[in-house]
């Protein structure tokens, strides 16, 4: 009887703890679901900092075209002319392969080590804290000395712009195409409001699409002159170069004029300074080798039909210039446009190229507001970008042959 009577009490107190135990569950699946909720929402907040990681892989891609595709593929058909068609195909495919390989091995860095961000993180993680030092800095020379290189390219493309739209009485236009002072003052005033892009994700969404478009349109405008110029027996040859479209290298081609002509389309693809901090801002990083694929893919195709294409219309018409562009000189309104489009291009990479630099420049001077989104935060870098423009005029004015130097570098 006892056993009887012992049973009901036994199975309601195991109810009553199954019970217990149901209420709790619930109670911390409630809580766990509200955590998971403001988990969510800390994710969405951390998203849009300024730096954070939300660029989209196809964001990244066309970064790398506004940045890799630049000025280098103004001087392929000249180098096409120099080493023939038959090294051309061979350069072109092989260096877009070479430059994918080495961004892919910093993707694969940045896979294993999440927390670099740049060549300094990594040079400190790999190979010791003053090594790190010293790479740090030495990029931020590097940035640096890039910058002010291309306010001086600006400055030079605004001058030629001045020069092609206005005639000899027109005194006061004449003289500021003809003052540099004056010139690298409007190219600064010209990189104020593109310079305020705090991260590669602002870049992507406000400057990538017209960089790349203006070189696309100025390589296409190019091709359109030298086939025009291609029927035109009126070229003053003191001012062109006589070839013959040919598969071999011109004659008179020694081994360094044909290491210089071939390294023109390995320059054309380098751009791997800035992958890591790239690749810092991207959703996700590993995706990185899918975006230069694909974004090398492109600049091969671009590059080998341009300058195939100039080189062998070039060629008939016995107008190859060093500088592409230059082809555009025997023309005002053309010159015009496509001196606007490459001080737009250039002006992108100014903002690309300089990115790094202002931040850290952001942190060291402003750091409580570095990285922040708020109005204080933008002022501070208004200021940033700002004084380090009214640093590269100075610079770029008052140290002589500066861009003769930063070039050979």
């Amino acid at each position: 009887d006892k056993d009887v009577e012992m049973t009901p009490v036994g199975s309601g107190e195991e109810e009553i703890d199954d019970e217990s135990d149901i209420f709790f569950h619930d109670e911390f699946s409630e809580k766990e679901q509200e955590q998971t909720v403001d988990d969510n929402d800390n994710n969405k907040n951390n998203n849009t900092v300024i730096g954070s990681a939300r660029t989209p892989w196809y964001g990244t891609t066309l970064i790398l075209l506004s940045e890799v595709m630049g000025t280098g593929i103004l001087s392929l058909p000249y180098a096409t002319k120099t080493i023939g068609w038959g090294t051309t195909i061979i350069a072109v495919p092989l260096f877009a392969l070479m430059s994918w390989y080495s961004g892919w091995l910093l993707s694969r860095i940045a896979i294993l080590f999440p927390s670099l961000h740049s060549y300094a993180d990594a040079s400190k993680e790999l190979l010791g804290e003053r090594f790190g030092t010293f790479t740090k800095y030495s990029m931020l020379v590097f940035f640096a000395g890039l910058g002010v290189y291309y306010l001086i390219a600006i400055t030079d493309g605004i001058g030629d712009i001045l020069m092609y739209s206005v005639d000899d009485n027109n005194t006061a236009t004449l003289t500021i195409a003809k003052c540099s002072y004056l010139k690298s003052f409007i190219a600064v005033l010209l990189l104020v409001v593109p310079c305020q892009c705090r991260d590669f994700y602002a870049i992507t969404k406000y400057l990538s699409i017209p960089s790349t478009c203006a070189i696309l349109i100025l390589a296409f405008l190019i091709c359109a002159n030298v086939i025009s110029l291609s029927n035109d027996n009126t070229i003053d040859n003191d001012d062109a170069i006589t070839v013959q479209s040919r598969m071999v290298p011109e004659d008179g081609t020694d081994i360094l004029k044909f290491l210089k002509a071939t390294s023109a389309f390995l320059f054309a693809y380098q751009g791997q300074a800035i992958f890591l901090e790239i690749m810092s801002e991207m959703r996700d990083s590993q995706e990185f080798p899918k975006a230069i694929a694909v974004a090398y893919a492109i600049m091969s195709v671009v590059y080998g039909s341009f300058a195939l294409f100039v080189a062998y219309y070039g060629g008939v018409g016995r107008v190859v210039p060093e500088f592409s562009p230059d082809v555009l000189s025997s023309s005002s309104l053309k010159a015009i446009v496509g001196g606007t489009l490459a001080v737009l291009h250039i002006s992108v990479s100014y903002v690309i190229t300089c990115q790094p630099l202002h931040r850290w420049l952001h942190s060291v001077v402003f750091p409580r507001t570095a990285g922040k989104e708020s109005c204080r935060a933008n002022c501070h870098w208004f200021l940033v970008t700002v004084g380090f423009l009214l640093f590269g005029y100075v610079i770029g004015n008052l140290i002589p042959f500066f861009a003769d130097v930063q070039a050979i570098l």
